[in-house]
């Protein structure tokens, strides 16, 4: 695979995270075993037996022990299992997706976890369109992600918002951890709904028209982020999702609106073709994979 990179990428910081009480959660799977669960509890009970003045001492001592050694030992302050467990699905994806071996494992993990959620949506016919950072890698002809890839941006016109809702059942067979929506706010229409698995998400951008100085607008993307701190959202004209047009996405064959030029002027600023990260500025030469 050919991967350029471009050398004079600037590091943009994160300066605005969302609230917990902004969010309403729809689902969140308990990640704790039940023998995790009685192993703390009797721990812990004997603890306050043993040392019933200072106990809540001693018990944050004993977490910090093991977490420090489990890190001097695996490299890693995950339980033992589930360190194992990563590391052999890291090994199984690289080898799943041998072509991308010089690509970071962010977007071989977040890659394997859309494909499952477009199998899961098809059934459904959820129609997704590219949004955010993926519209962002595939308009500057990186044909992945930009940036880190830690979350799949794509999203749906408001007809299929119910929809969205009918896909938790089989998700959740498919390593699904939490489900959240924002705004957490009854008068207000839904912005985004994501998807969260463990080390990647898919983040749903809804889309709604509404009536702006007369004419019929789509307006999106309202909550705040780290390249424009606003809330009135992105607004485009009413037919511009009316002709997608279908854009190299990885191995993937993804709708794109036809000028994302629009959508990213709006989004991320005049300067969005330059690269945020030098870590993150490569570019896939997919045209030999498919």
């Amino acid at each position: 695979m050919k991967i350029k990179h471009q050398s004079n990428a600037k590091y943009i910081p994160l300066k605005t995270y969302r609230k917990k009480k902004e969010f309403k959660f729809l689902y969140k799977k308990d990640q704790q075993s039940l023998f995790i669960k009685i192993r703390r509890l009797i721990v812990f009970n004997l603890l306050e037996i043993i040392f019933p003045s200072n106990h809540k001492k001693i018990k944050k001592k004993l977490k910090s022990f093991v977490y420090i050694w489990r890190i001097k030992i695996i490299g890693s302050n995950l339980p033992l299992f589930k360190f194992l467990f990563l590391k052999i699905e890291s090994l199984y994806l690289r080898l799943m997706y041998i072509k991308y071996y010089k690509v970071p494992y962010n977007h071989i993990h977040s890659l394997y976890i859309l494909k499952k959620f477009l199998k899961i949506s098809k059934v459904h016919n959820i129609k997704y369109f590219l949004t955010s950072g993926s519209l962002l890698g595939v308009a500057r002809g990186q044909q992945c992600i930009a940036g880190g890839a830690s979350d799949v941006d794509i999203g749906v016109t408001f007809e299929n918002v119910k929809k969205l809702y009918l896909l938790e059942k089989e998700l959740k067979k498919k390593g699904l951890i939490e489900i959240k929506q924002w705004p957490n706010n009854k008068k207000s229409k839904l912005d985004y709904m994501s998807f969260i698995f463990y080390k990647s998400h898919i983040d749903v951008q809804v889309y709604w028209k509404i009536k702006k100085n007369s004419k019929q607008m789509w307006v999106g993307d309202r909550q705040k982020s780290k390249y424009i701190n606003h809330t009135r959202g992105v607004f485009l004209k009413s037919n511009y999702f009316s002709k997608l047009k279908k854009v190299k996405f990885y191995d993937l064959f993804f709708y794109s609106p036809r000028k994302p030029k629009e959508y990213l002027d709006q989004k991320y600023g005049k300067d969005w073709k330059k690269l945020d990260y030098k870590n993150h500025n490569f570019f896939l030469g997919l045209n030999k994979l498919i």
